[in-house]
């Protein structure tokens, strides 16, 4: 769905999960925005949050003129912690993270997943592999 006003909810912990791009990265993906005409990638939502696409949107409000589409996990996600899990699982995939950064959404992941799902989960990796992990109790 094409939509040109804004009414997303911004979470400040959904939103600390994403890593700030450089001033650079930022002006490059607004000129590849203006450029397109359009967002070529969906904002991503749960219910009326936003969950990804904070730069993105960060660029839509200085320019309203431009389309753009959203996607729910509404269906996927039913609790906080399952919205930070998916965060930290797609932020794993992209390339403009730092090794502490990494590791860091590797271990918020696995928080927010053992806080939902018990005690065996899976959590994949950058490489796409999975790594199962059990967590024993002393």
């Amino acid at each position: 769905m094409k939509k040109n006003k804004f009414e997303f909810i911004i979470d400040s912990e959904f939103q600390s999960q994403i890593p700030a791009l450089t001033d650079e990265e930022f002006q490059q993906l607004e000129e590849n925005i203006l450029s397109e005409g359009e967002v070529l990638s969906p904002l991503i939502v749960w219910g009326n949050i936003l969950v990804d696409g904070h730069h993105r949107y960060k660029i839509l409000q200085q320019h309203p003129e431009i389309p753009y589409t959203t996607r729910s996990i509404s269906c996927t996600c039913e609790t906080r912690e399952d919205v930070l899990a998916w965060i930290c699982k797609h932020q794993l995939g992209r390339r403009n993270l730092t090794p502490e950064q990494k590791k860091f959404l590797i271990g918020k992941q696995y928080h927010s997943e053992k806080s939902t799902r018990g005690e065996t989960m899976a959590i994949s990796t950058r490489r796409w592999q999975t790594v199962k992990l059990t967590i024993c109790h002393r």
